[in-house]
């Protein structure tokens, strides 16, 4: 599936495309000759779900009160 949005510059892929397919889906949709690649960005879908772009989890702060994890190397 490629899924062209053209009012916010975006190509939407499922699956794996030859990149003529995807020029050529943008040509149709936009009716341009030209595509100027570097001002689209191109997004590849995970699932069938999928239809359009979504923030990550809410930001969580790092807390004081947990322990710290890791190492600390010792100089000889």
């Amino acid at each position: 599936m490629i899924s062209v949005r053209p009012d916010i510059k975006i190509v939407f892929l499922r699956g794996a495309h030859r990149f003529e397919d995807i020029e050529a889906a943008v040509l149709e949709k936009t009716g341009m000759k030209r595509w100027a690649r570097k001002e689209w960005t191109i997004v590849g879908l995970a699932d069938e779900d999928s239809k359009m772009l979504q923030t990550g989890m809410p930001f969580s702060p790092p807390e004081d009160h947990r322990e710290v994890a890791g190492f600390k190397i010792k100089r000889k």
